[in-house]
């Protein structure tokens, strides 16, 4: 008969616990508010762990939505002779709206105003990449062929 309570309190304490770390979690975590430049988090109550998988989260998630700055820059160029655009001001009419935070000066476009046709289809192209980003982080890049890398 000793038993039962015995497995009904570590259930309870086992809940409890679990509970506990979801709120936590939860108050450590910041929503992605789908702004490119907020990658860094403050280091939650949980440690490090948390608050990395949240920010690889968050990379993955904004790396999945530059995927739409490929077909923008093709249907800008169908507009303007073939040409890719110099700027985001140029491209945003183009670009799907969950882009709208991507700033002239944080991003820059290497191969702006060159033919489309000659960047468009090569992996070495470079068409829209994070400026001003510090020697010991990465960027992202987005490129001729459509791959987007996150590199040093």
């Amino acid at each position: 008969m000793r038993k039962k309570p015995t497995w009904l309190v570590l259930l309870i304490v086992a809940t409890l616990v679990a509970g506990l770390a979801a709120v936590l979690v939860a108050r450590s975590g910041r929503p992605s508010t789908g702004n490119f430049d907020d990658l860094e988090a403050a280091q939650g109550p949980l440690g490090g762990l948390f608050d990395r998988m949240s920010r690889v989260s968050r990379l993955k998630e904004q790396m999945g939505q530059l995927r739409g700055v490929w077909p923008a820059m093709s249907q800008f160029a169908e507009s303007h002779q073939g040409l890719l655009p110099t700027n985001l001001v140029e491209l945003r009419p183009y670009l799907p709206t969950n882009l709208a935070s991507l700033s002239d000066e944080r991003w820059e476009m290497p191969s702006g105003g060159l033919a489309a046709r000659e960047c468009m289809q090569r992996s070495d192209a470079v068409l829209l990449q994070q400026k001003s980003v510090s020697p010991n982080h990465a960027k992202m890049v987005v490129y001729g062929d459509g791959h987007i890398e996150y590199k040093k």
